[in-house]
This record gives structure tokens, sequence and C-alpha cells, in this order.
């Protein structure tokens, strides 16, 4: 899959680009159905509606990673992000990850006393996001003893990295008032976890 990424990123050819685009998201479709997804939900439990309460919300702080201005948005749902401008402490862009990671902020919400990292989805015109999508083998890596995604697991690997510190800083000076928060889109999720558990657990 590696291979094929780089053909289809590097190829001046634009009348085998199509065919190569559509035979590997095929490929990984057939994988994906075939292997993991009946199982992905099998042992969830349902939610309760106080569990789901904050849902909501933080897809809203999901959608404002896709902005490039919080106070002038163009993708605003219907009645607005409900977010205060002032309160994002930082939002790293392509440039600033280096093509590490899909782009993410940190947001400090002070009304609902919680500390935010949200991360975004994969941009499948990017081409750092399909080298990340195309970085996986089955089986190839695990992680707290299941089979995870290689790529997203060095994404969430970069962005713990990157942020930890930061966090820890905030959790230590916000005491027991704030909730450590991790949430994003997609393949962002899993990588949320991931940093989400290494933040508590440094």
């Amino acid at each position: 899959m590696v291979e094929l990424g780089c053909i289809l990123f590097e190829s001046c050819d634009p009348t085998t680009f199509p065919a190569a685009l559509f035979y590997s998201y095929a490929r990984w479709a057939w994988k994906r159905c075939l292997y993991t997804a009946s199982h992905d939900s099998e042992n969830w439990e349902l939610a309760s509606a106080k569990e789901f309460q904050p849902m909501p919300r933080l897809c809203r702080c999901i959608l404002v990673v896709y902005e490039d201005d919080l106070r002038n948005p163009i993708w605003a749902p219907p009645g607005g992000y409900h977010m205060n401008p002032n309160w994002v402490i930082f939002r790293k862009d392509y440039e600033e990850t280096h093509g590490q990671s899909t782009p993410y902020m940190i947001y400090l919400d002070h009304e609902k006393a919680d500390i935010v990292l949200a991360i975004r989805g994969l941009h499948l015109g990017n081409r750092s996001d399909c080298a990340i999508l195309f970085d996986n083998k089955l089986g190839q890596t695990t992680f707290n003893g299941r089979y995870v995604h290689n790529g997203q697991l060095s994404a969430a690997r970069w962005v713990f990295d990157a942020e930890h510190e930061v966090l820890k800083g905030f959790a230590r000076e916000e005491s027991n008032l704030y909730t450590d928060i991790c949430w994003a889109f997609t393949w962002g999720w899993s990588c949320g976890l991931v940093n989400y558990g290494g933040v508590i657990e440094s």
C-alpha cells in the first residue's frame, strides 16, 4: 500500500490516476469490511443521556479545526460554534505538523471546565494524509494487546510528543477544576484516545 500511495501522488500521467486511486480505496475497503468492521462495536454499551450530552459541543470543536479563522468562520453550523475565540490556546496546521499529523488545536473551555485537544480527520487530497492512511499492513502494529493502524499510531505519538507537556501544564494549573478531553474525527479519534491515555499516565 505504501508503494501504491507513492505511485498515486508521484505519477505524472493523469489518465492512470483515477484507476489507481479507485483500486487503492477498493482494496482498503475490502480489507476493512472483511477483517474488522463487523467487530468494531460488538462490545459497546449503550450511552446514557448524561454521557451523550457533551457530544454535540465536542463535535463543534472538531468542526472548528477546519476553520482558518474562528472569528470569521466559513463552515459554522446553524447557531454557530458556541466557542470563544479567545479561549483557543493555539491551532497547528499542516505547515506546523510537517505532515506528521492532521491539523489540531488546544482549546481551554472555561465555561465547561474542559481542556480540549481537537484533532481533525484526514484530507485525502493532501499527500501527507494519504501517506498516513497507506502506512499500514494487516498485523503490523499492536497497542495495548490489540492491532492498530500503524500510520495512525505514529501520528498519535507525534502529537503526544509535541503537546504532552502543554496538556500536563494546563492540567496542573487547573488542578481538579478542569477535565482533560481529547476529541477527534475519523482516524484522529484513535490518535486522540492514545494521546489521552499517555497524558494521564505521564
